[in-house]
């Protein structure tokens, strides 16, 4: 059986670029990659946290995509949630699928 058949959802992955303005400050401007990438989301741990005067639960995860490029600090977004890219490997650099190493942010 392929990876690629696990693939189970579509994520948008965006690439945030900072360009300096006229008054000296930063201005970002989000670069769409990838539009509906396959992938797979495994989430490796949890951790509760009072947000907004409530619990909320926050998962760090394990992406599995095909080799496409995607750069450390790229952003991917699925549903409302976006994730920053916070590792990337090559699974045993025989370029079959990518594992990325995400961390929510928004």
């Amino acid at each position: 059986m392929s990876l690629t058949t696990l693939y189970n959802i579509k994520v948008n992955v965006i690439r945030v670029t900072k360009t300096a303005d006229a008054l000296g400050g930063w201005t970002e401007v989000n670069n769409v990659l990838h539009v509906n990438l396959p992938c797979r989301f495994n989430h490796k741990r949890g951790t509760e946290k009072i947000f907004f005067a409530k619990n909320s639960y926050f998962r760090d995860i394990k992406m599995y995509c095909a080799v496409v490029d995607i750069d450390r600090k790229d952003r991917v977004v699925y549903g409302s949630a976006t994730y920053e890219v916070v590792d990337i490997s090559n699974v045993g650099e025989m370029s079959r699928y990518m594992a990325l190493d995400l961390k929510l942010i928004a």
